[in-house]
């Protein structure tokens, strides 16, 4: 089957940003199947032709009958992340060269609203999920559409909260596309190796060949692996909190960002319970250490540390892999922030 490389960078980005256990390209609805909650389908169907027909003229499913809307339904890709509570995503996502456009802006406006409603209903209707995430992507989409989408999209917003619709519904496009989904998965790039993820092996190909440039801050080469240059907040706003740690404080070292006072704090366990509220020191010095993988481990056996170290000023330290996004993540971000200042 033909997959579009839009949609192995989906793919990927909602495996290793989004952490799903389950991800499929290419979803369709099976004729086979039973639709469930029809009651609440037609409701929603009802509820969003009506509204956008009367307040904007337009006919969002034309003549399409609740069965056909169904039936013929599809999405680029679904994942379901299954940690804590199953929670499930589905991504439209569309490259156009030359900027979104399903005909002309009115249609296509129409067009992406009419593809979130589809979507929600066949998570309900198929999947009896009454909650998730429904994202539609694209890299490249011309002001005018937008000027049109957006209202549309506020209004669909509002009219699906009035209809008890528990779905969340994000667009991300130029700007957001690139610091929301392409640059969280170019941070992590480096970690996968799966040749099945076509975007990413393809992304890794082009490095191999980038040669490395100083660094004028502070005299070092960066090389083929580093991917500072997707550093955003907004990047870093999706990463799970342990990979969020890693590259932060691998981005601070390579910038000389870390003062010597810091440095021994992040050493230091009561400083590291108190600002982030983990139980171990942020770093542990390994430098004169000969096996790391006994001294990542507490009196118990148990890994407290990740096993590659991050060098700095000449030291070797590992950072501490006890991360939790709820109960870490408002603490950390705190910290960090400031110190890491606006990148890109």
């Amino acid at each position: 089957m033909k997959i579009e490389m839009g949609e192995s960078l989906i793919y990927s980005y909602l495996r290793h940003v989004k952490y799903c256990q389950l991800v499929q390209t290419n979803w369709k609805a099976s004729p086979s199947w039973t639709i469930s909650n029809k009651d609440m389908l037609i409701k929603i169907m009802n509820g969003v032709s009506n509204f956008y027909s009367e307040k904007y003229g337009i006919s969002i499913f034309k003549k399409s009958s609740f069965d056909q809307l169904l039936r013929q339904a599809e999405a680029d890709v679904v994942g379901i992340c299954y940690n804590p509570e199953p929670f499930i995503y589905s991504v439209d996502v569309a490259f156009h060269e030359n900027g979104l456009m399903y005909g002309n802006k009115s249609a296509t406006a129409a067009n992406v609203i009419k593809k979130y409603v589809r979507t929600i209903m066949c998570l309900i209707g198929y999947m009896n999920f009454f909650e998730g995430e429904v994202i539609f992507a694209s890299p490249k989409v011309n002001k005018n559409v937008l000027d049109e989408l957006l209202p549309l999209l506020d209004d669909l917003k509002k009219l699906l909260k009035s209809l008890e619709v528990n779905f969340s519904i994000k667009l991300f496009t130029n700007d957001s596309f690139y610091k929301s989904i392409l640059s969280p998965i170019m941070l992590q790039s480096s970690d996968v190796s799966d040749t099945a993820e076509l975007f990413l092996r393809s992304y890794q190909m082009i490095r191999l060949f980038e040669k490395p440039v100083k660094n004028k801050e502070i005299g070092a080469e960066i090389t083929a692996s580093d991917t500072s240059e997707f550093m955003s907040i907004e990047a870093l706003d999706e990463l799970k909190i342990g990979k969020l740690v890693q590259i932060t404080i691998g981005y601070m070292a390579e910038h000389d960002l870390l003062s010597d006072d810091t440095i021994a704090e992040l050493l230091s366990k009561s400083y590291c319970k108190e600002t982030f509220g983990i139980n171990f020191a942020l770093l542990k010095d390994v430098t004169d250490c000969n096996d790391i993988d006994i001294i990542r481990k507490d009196s118990k056996g148990y890994s407290r540390y990740y096993g590659t170290p991050v060098k700095y000023h000449g030291k070797s330290y590992l950072l501490c892999q006890e991360w939790n996004d709820r109960m870490h993540r408002e603490k950390y971000d705190k910290w960090y922030k400031p110190l890491i200042g606006n990148v890109n």
